[in-house]
C-alpha cells in the first residue's frame, strides 16, 4: 500500500507538472503572438507610403531631354515568339530610338513615419510587359533578356524626402491590365527589414496604399524562369 501511495504521489506530481509546464508554454506563446500582432500593428501605423506630389503627362514631357537619376523604367510589350534558330526572342527593337519613347514622370514623397532603404518598381503582367532599368536598355534588347523589376538608384528615402519616377513607353504602346487593377507595383522595403507592396495605376496619376508583404512573394511575382517556362508553354500561364 505504502508503494502504490509512493507511486500515486509520483505519477500525480508528474502530470501536475506536465499541465504547469504545458500552461507556461501557452502563455509564453500568447504572449509572443500578442507582441507580435502590437509590432505589426504599430508597424502599420508608421509604414513609409509614396504618394504623389507632382505628375506630368506625356504631353507635358514631350520635349524634356532633362536627365533623371532616381528611377527610370522602361516598358516593353511582350511579342514572344521563337526564332529560326529557336531562340525566344521578346520585343523589337523600337525602343532603342529615342524618337519612338515618351515618358511619364512622378514626383513621389514618402508621406509615412518610417524610412526607406530600396524603392523596386516592377510589372504585374509577366504575361505582356516586362520593364527594364531605362539606362540599360540596349542590353536587355539585344539580348532579348526577360524582366521584371527595376531597382531605383535612390536610395534611403526618408519621411518628408522624395523620389522621381520616370517611366517610358514606346509610343503610344501602354499595356493595360484587366478588371482596372494596376499594371505596376512599387516594393518599399523600410529600414526595419519589412516589405510594403504599393500599386502604381500608371501612366494614371494614382497610386494605392502599401500592403504589408514578403521577400518571398516579391521573388514569386519577377521569376523569370517561371515565365520562360510559361512562354515556352503557354498552357503553364
Amino acid at each position: 500500500m505504502d508503494w502504490l501511495a509512493f507511486a500515486g504521489s509520483i505519477l500525480g506530481g508528474l502530470i501536475g507538472g506536465l499541465f504547469t509546464f504545458i500552461g507556461v508554454k501557452l502563455t509564453l506563446k500568447y504572449e509572443k503572438g500578442k507582441e507580435r500582432r502590437e509590432a505589426l500593428a504599430k508597424a502599420n501605423e508608421t509604414k513609409p507610403r509614396l504618394e504623389i506630389v507632382n505628375y506630368r503627362a506625356f504631353e507635358e514631357t514631350e520635349n524634356d531631354n532633362t536627365i533623371n537619376n532616381d528611377c527610370n523604367v522602361l516598358a516593353l510589350s511582350i511579342n514572344a515568339h521563337v526564332d529560326e534558330v529557336g531562340n525566344l526572342q521578346f520585343y523589337d527593337n523600337s525602343a532603342l530610338d529615342d524618337d519612338n519613347l515618351v515618358f511619364i514622370e512622378y514626383v513621389l514623397k514618402n508621406t509615412g513615419e518610417t524610412e526607406i532603404s530600396e524603392v523596386d518598381v516592377t510589372s504585374t503582367l509577366p504575361k505582356d510587359m516586362a520593364v527594364v532599368e531605362f539606362e540599360r536598355r540596349e542590353n536587355y534588347l539585344h539580348d532579348q533578356e526577360l524582366s521584371y523589376d527595376v531597382l531605383a538608384h535612390k536610395r534611403f528615402i526618408k519621411p518628408g524626402d522624395t523620389l522621381t519616377l520616370r517611366i517610358y513607353y514606346v509610343n503610344d504602346r501602354v499595356p493595360y491590365s484587366q478588371f482596372g487593377s494596376a499594371p505596376f507595383a512599387i516594393w518599399l522595403w523600410d529600414i526595419n527589414g519589412r516589405i510594403w507592396r504599393q500599386s502604381l495605376y500608371s501612366p494614371n496619376n494614382e497610386t494605392g496604399v502599401p500592403e504589408l508583404s514578403t521577400k518571398r512573394m516579391l521573388q514569386d511575382s519577377t521569376d523569370v524562369n517561371a515565365a520562360l517556362d510559361c512562354f515556352r508553354d503557354p498552357r503553364l500561364w
